[in-house]
Parts: structure tokens; sequence; C-alpha cells
């Protein structure tokens, strides 16, 4: 999914309007990342990859290919069906384990802390596949990017640090086309169940979401337009 992330520089970007050369005034460590590889940190080791990298492969395919979550031509609020419960859970939770050990400034907000770092890695190694446990824990909300009716692909944002009003820690990002809100608790959210996540039957709400509207990426895009002499955007 990198391709598609805003995270590393892709040739056809301009050709194809998917790209956004953002430049951060108040992060300038950021402002290279995709004019070479873009960010990249040595994390896992290869038994640890050779786990990721299928269930990577399977939501590229999912989002762009056979259930066409970004491309669908199809607007507003909807259940997608048919998806691989473990595979998207495991896929959401190696994000989060592998955002909380990264040392890249990127991903600062991130602070798992020992007790979840422990036990999100003891389930991705759990069993021959890991285990994705409740649907309820570590479960992640989903949020399709579109602006003028068209996928919003190009544009990564770092995490951010937030609460639901329970109290539950939660963090948002950006990236391949999708605004992802990542719940890190291993206990049930009182007021959210299944399908606004992924349930054990496959079924799960993907929300679209104008960015102009998502203050913590309207930042961004504001910060690159001023740049290029234009003015910001007024979001809602």
């Amino acid at each position: 999914m990198w391709k598609n992330s805003g995270l590393a520089h892709r040739s056809d970007y301009k050709a194809e309007n998917k790209g956004y050369d953002l430049t951060f005034s108040h992060a300038p460590q950021w402002n290279e990342r995709g004019k070479k590889k873009g960010i990249t940190e040595s994390i896992l080791c290869s038994h640890c990859e050779k786990r990721r990298n299928p269930l990577e492969t399977y939501m590229a395919g999912q989002l762009y290919d056979s259930a066409q979550v970004i491309t669908n031509a199809v607007t507003g609020h909807r259940v997608v069906e048919g998806l691989d419960y473990a595979k998207v859970k495991l896929f959401n939770m190696f994000n989060l384990f592998m955002m909380g050990v990264a040392e890249n400034p990127f991903y600062s907000a991130v602070n798992l802390g020992a007790n979840h770092e422990k036990k999100l890695r003891q389930m991705l190694l759990a069993d021959e596949y890991g285990d994705p446990g409740e649907p309820w824990e570590y479960f992640a909300l989903c949020f399709r990017l579109q602006m003028n009716g068209k996928p919003f692909e190009g544009i990564a944002s770092p995490p951010q640090r937030s609460k639901w009003p329970n109290g539950q820690t939660m963090y948002r990002f950006a990236f391949a086309g999708l605004c992802w809100m990542v719940t890190c608790s291993s206990h049930p959210h009182e007021e959210m169940s299944e399908p606004l996540f992924i349930g054990v039957d496959g079924r799960m709400v993907v929300f679209d979401a104008n960015p102009v509207d998502m203050p913590f990426i309207r930042e961004q895009l504001n910060n690159w337009l001023v740049t290029q002499g234009h003015p910001p955007l007024k979001g809602r």
C-alpha cells in the first residue's frame, strides 16, 4: 500500500494528479519524506515481516481492486461485506504496534505503554497467523477521503493522539486514501459495536469524509497551500 500512502515517492503521482508535495513549517524533518524513499525504518525481523506482508497485500487488494473501497463510485457511508475479519484486524494491529515502537519522529505521538505493547506483540505472534482477538480489542474506524467526488490518495498525516469521551485512547492518521481512527484499548467501548468496526462476520462500515472538514488533515493542506502562494481552505 506504500505506493498510495503519501509516505513514499511515486513517479506517476503528478501525472495522475494523485500526489501532494506537502511542506511542514512546524516539522521540517518531514519535508524530505516524499523526495527520495519516503519514511523508512527497520522494525520487523524477517519472521514477522512474513506475517505482515500478506495482510498488506490483502488490504491493498480490497481497497483498490476487488472490493474497490476507495475507487468505488458509490458515495455515502456504507457497509462493506465479505471481508476477512482476521486479516483486516491483524493489519490494523500491526500498524498500531509498528507506530508505537517506531523511532521516527513522524510517529512520536504514539505511545502504547508497556502493557499494550506487550499484549499486541503476543497477539501478533500467537499461533500460526496471529490472534486478532475480539472485535472491540484495538478496533479501527475507517473513513474514505474524497474531494470533489474523487479519491484523495496521495497524502499522509502523522498520527495524533486523542481520547474518546469514555476515556479510551485513539490515534487518528491518514494514508492510502483513508483516515483511520485506531483505538488503543483492550476493553469494549460502551457506545460502539460492529459493524462500525470490522466484525467476525466480515462486515465493516466505511464512512465518506472530505479532508477539508477534518481539522488535523486540513492543517497540512493549508501549510502547503500557503507556501505555494494560495489562500488556505475553509472548513466547517
